[in-house]
């Protein structure tokens, strides 16, 4: 049973480092690591305090509405900057993507009903496509790889 132990030991070591150290120069992880906690924080402040919002003559600005301002600077910034945009700027367009997309039925279908499926859907697919671009990128780039080669080959 002693001997199990260092083993199960460096079994953690090694997940905590695939899924974290190693990843958190990689600006995908910070996109990831912000969208997260953004929507679930958003979530719950919409659940249990809807009655907190800015109010501008008589109008409700929803969240969608911060979070496509902070795309739109935040993508500017890392267009305009030289060399490799910081994690900073991957964490803060995070949490931008989190807020808009968090509202999506709202904005698309342009009604003022916050829980409906196309949020959710789209919640779905942005952190689905998140997590197999932070985790998975390697082996999708080898399978897009092989279907490249595949298709050339026939």
């Amino acid at each position: 049973m002693s001997t199990d132990r260092p083993r199960l030991f460096k079994i953690i070591a090694a997940i905590y480092n695939d899924v974290l150290v190693n990843k958190y120069k990689d600006q995908h992880f910070w996109i990831l690591g912000t969208f997260i906690p953004t929507f679930l924080v958003s979530r719950l402040l919409v659940h249990s305090s809807p009655r907190i919002f800015l109010q501008v003559h008589n109008q409700h600005v929803h969240h969608f509405t911060y979070g496509i301002v902070i795309l739109a600077v935040s993508g500017y910034l890392a267009i305009v900057r030289k060399g490799k945009s910081p994690a900073w700027l991957a964490a803060v367009f995070g949490v931008g993507l989190a807020l808009a997309v968090d509202e999506t039925g709202m904005w698309l279908h342009l009604t003022d009903r916050y829980y409906n499926d196309t949020s959710e859907n789209a919640l779905i697919l942005v952190i689905a496509f998140l997590i197999n671009v932070v985790y998975f990128r390697e082996f999708w780039a080898r399978v897009v790889k092989g279907i490249v080669g595949w298709v050339r080959g026939h």
